[in-house]
């Protein structure tokens, strides 16, 4: 089918953008009962960082779908209590010690995971680490880890995982991010240009898989505010009735539900979903003066993280 002049493709822009909002309200106001969901039952779940924080309670969420859960996590230790509370509850899970920063061993382990388990289906890019101090006052080893497994980790699992969905056509790919990696912190320069970084990575990739004509993978970048695991002890939040710390099973509960609903986005707290557009749009003045009102300087401030090393999800 021959394509549209550009002159027509701009005509009916506007037409095409009213449509697509218009289905995303309608969508957004239907129940989950009677929206159609993906089926786990069987299917094969890659979690890095999945043996504490969000990641363990993403792991036990979807365990009770059916699916497999194959946990990557340098704690090895860590890992194994997670799969062994999956495996008590009648689930299957495996777990695999993985540095996602070392790409060699990325591809060596999933290469063992596609002998010893099968495809992955499902890949979740969950691990993540933060310093939690001023970017003059962090050693260059801790901004180059951060890097590393926040924003490396992910492009050598994607490079590890997508090929085999690629051949398929069938998959589901998955980015922690923040909203960290929209809106800057004081204490968390690094950690934020690392989720910037991911969130520009992720909707590339996502354009990229479309361009290929591949329709059958599929995409999910997740943004959550901070979190209430080990990754933020003692950070906190100005004006939680406004913006919420989350609650890491509150979390994880919502990113399995967008995969089984397929949903492309997520962001939480939802009020986020107003607040970030504003970055774009507000004068730099405003920013700045705002900036302080919602606790952007102070929110870290009580960071109870270890200052000699990063702090682990």
């Amino acid at each position: 089918m021959a394509k549209l002049p550009d002159c027509l493709l701009l005509l009916f822009l506007p037409f095409r953008i009213f449509y697509h909002f218009l289905k995303a309200v309608c969508l957004a106001l239907t129940p989950d009962r009677l929206r159609k969901k993906k089926n786990l039952s069987s299917e094969i779940v890659v979690i890095t960082g999945g043996g504490s924080g969000i990641g363990r309670c993403l792991a036990l969420q979807l365990a009770r779908t059916g699916a497999q859960i194959v946990i990557w996590d340098v704690n090895a230790t860590g890992a194994e209590v997670v799969r062994q509370e999956i495996t008590q509850n009648g689930g299957r899970a495996f777990v695999y010690q993985c540095d996602v920063s070392d790409r060699q061993q990325v591809y060596a382990v999933a290469s063992r995971v596609q002998a010893d388990v099968g495809p992955v289906s499902v890949l979740v890019n969950n691990a993540g680490i933060v310093n939690g101090r001023c970017f003059l006052d962090t050693p260059d080893e801790d901004v180059l880890r951060v890097m590393g497994v926040n924003t490396l980790g992910n492009f050598w699992t994607v490079k590890a995982i997508l090929p085999s969905m690629m051949d398929r056509d069938r998959g589901h790919i998955v980015t922690v991010a923040s909203v960290a990696g929209y809106a800057g912190i004081c204490r968390m320069a690094d950690y934020c240009a690392s989720k910037a970084a991911i969130i520009a990575f992720h909707e590339t990739l996502a354009l990229e898989i479309r361009s290929s004509g591949k329709r059958g993978i599929l995409t999910t970048l997740v943004c959550p505010f901070l979190t209430r695991t080990g990754l933020f002890e003692g950070a906190q939040s100005r004006f939680p009735f406004l913006i919420p710390m989350l609650e890491p099973d509150y979390l994880a509960g919502q990113i399995a539900r967008s995969i089984v609903l397929e949903e492309r986005h997520l962001v939480l707290p939802h009020t986020m979903r107003f607040l970030l557009p504003l970055y774009r749009i507000l004068p730099t003045a405003i920013l700045e003066s705002e900036d302080d009102i919602f606790g952007q300087y102070s929110c870290m401030e009580q960071f109870a993280g270890n200052t000699s090393t990063a702090k682990s999800a």
